[in-house]
């Protein structure tokens, strides 16, 4: 069994503030160098959350399945808890769209289901994208698949979601591509993100980590060479060269601390899920292009609150586990 591991913790109390700055537009407030420069950082935030969320799948080699129906079970409640306290900010999204009630309803049930994001609840799609990931990972564990097999078949689909996007970004009509689009919205879901950067961490568990340096080399050169490059496909096949590269700097060199992260630990979970409450409250207030005092305000807001939930209990239970933040 892997033991926790603080590098892990630090990184992920890390990311989930550049999180923060993605549904805020923080890089709207630097200049264009130096936005381009953090760019790789930023979009390699959520790919880290997933391939953790891998590392740590099967963490008893002999009760894969149960460990994964587990993983599920918890999931899917965490995605349900929380698609319910977003709704109302769904439907009010809605509402100031004037759209119509049955359209309205439609929608906000395909988000649920298919997408994983509604109005000021983008920050969902990662629990429906795991939900999926894991739910495949487990069939093909009762497979009888090996880790190896099942990295190739998260690939491939990898590699397909990309040539999605291309034909659908073309001048392609072709009516499968369309329907796909109409119904599903985008590939950055479970089936072609979700489960390649999943299988990844698992991938990661099962092998010995290599030396820090060669690493390195991969990470600056993989890092320099997305934010040169403007094609964006190509950048979607350098971004896991960034993203493992720093994982396993996070696990080789950060892990080294002494100093108990569990409250970072804690803290990552619920900042990403709170947070995008303090967003839409800040865009009903305030409007946008406000991005560097939005970003402190939103981030001091849900650690504060996640903070006050950890204090807070109901009948001998902190609130903070009801919401399944920790």
């Amino acid at each position: 069994m892997k033991k926790r591991l603080p590098g892990i913790d630090i990184s992920k109390f890390i990311f989930i503030f550049i999180v923060v700055g993605i549904h805020t537009s923080l890089l709207l407030s630097f200049n264009t160098l130096v936005a381009t420069v953090f760019t790789p950082l930023f979009d390699m935030a959520v790919p880290f959350f997933f391939i953790v969320s891998g590392y740590f799948l099967f963490a008893s080699e002999n009760q894969k399945t149960e460990r994964l129906k587990d993983s599920i079970k918890r999931t899917t409640k965490m995605y349900l808890i929380w698609s319910i306290i977003y709704l109302p900010l769904s439907v009010y999204g809605k509402i100031i769209n004037e759209e119509g009630v049955i359209s309205s309803i439609a929608s906000i049930i395909r988000g649920w289901l298919i997408v994983g994001e509604n109005y000021y609840s983008w920050n969902l799609w990662y629990l429906l994208a795991l939900i999926v990931s894991f739910i495949i990972i487990y069939c093909f564990v009762r497979m009888g698949m090996n880790y190896k097999k099942i990295m190739i078949v998260a690939f491939v689909l990898f590699l397909f979601g990309i040539v999605l996007d291309y034909l659908n970004g073309g001048n392609h009509n072709n009516i499968i591509i369309d329907t796909y689009y109409k119904i599903f919205v985008t590939t950055r879901n479970g089936l072609f993100v979700g489960f390649f950067y999943v299988s990844i961490g698992i991938c990661i568990y099962h092998i010995k980590a290599p030396k820090v340096w060669p690493v390195s080399i991969i990470f600056l050169a993989a890092y320099v060479a997305y934010f040169m490059v403007q094609n964006v496909f190509i950048r979607r096949l350098l971004l896991p060269l960034i993203a493992v590269s720093f994982f396993v700097i996070s696990v080789r060199v950060l892990t080294r601390t002494k100093v108990d992260t569990t409250v970072f630990r804690n803290m990552s979970t619920g900042v990403y899920l709170v947070h995008m409450i303090y967003v839409a409250l800040w865009c009903i207030l305030f409007g946008g292009e406000r991005y560097w005092m939005e970003w402190i305000v939103v981030c001091a807001a849900s650690a504060l609150t996640v903070l006050i939930l950890g204090k807070v209990k109901i009948k001998e239970k902190k609130l903070i586990e009801y919401l399944q933040i920790c």
